[in-house]
């Protein structure tokens, strides 16, 4: 059990456990949206590179999603999925190249 510094009250490690999950989870998915609106609009504007890399950085992201997920079960405890923080960052790294090219242009 934790104790928060200001107050002195306990507060159980499961449940910010259960809240930093919570919250992260929607954050990633929130971000793995990204490029998917993004390619969406550069296929409205008629530019089809930015939309393709759009496109292409939303389905790795999701897939890189996809396996930090199953990382999680035991059923992969023993496979490479185990690596959850290497696929978050993959998740970050392919939701961001989008936006990156995009400043650039």
């Amino acid at each position: 059990m934790g104790y928060k510094r200001d107050t002195g009250i306990a507060i159980s490690e499961d449940v910010i456990t259960k809240i930093h999950g919570g919250t992260s989870a929607i954050g990633f998915m929130t971000l793995l949206g990204v490029p998917l609106l993004l390619a969406i609009l550069q296929f409205q504007a008629i530019n089809i590179f930015m939309g393709t890399i759009s496109l292409v950085s939303f389905i790795v992201a999701f897939a890189f999603f996809c396996f930090f997920i199953m990382g999680e079960k035991e059923k992969f405890a023993n496979t490479v999925l185990r690596y959850g923080g290497l696929w978050q960052r993959l998740v970050l790294l392919s939701c961001y190249i989008p936006l990156f090219i995009w400043c650039l242009k």
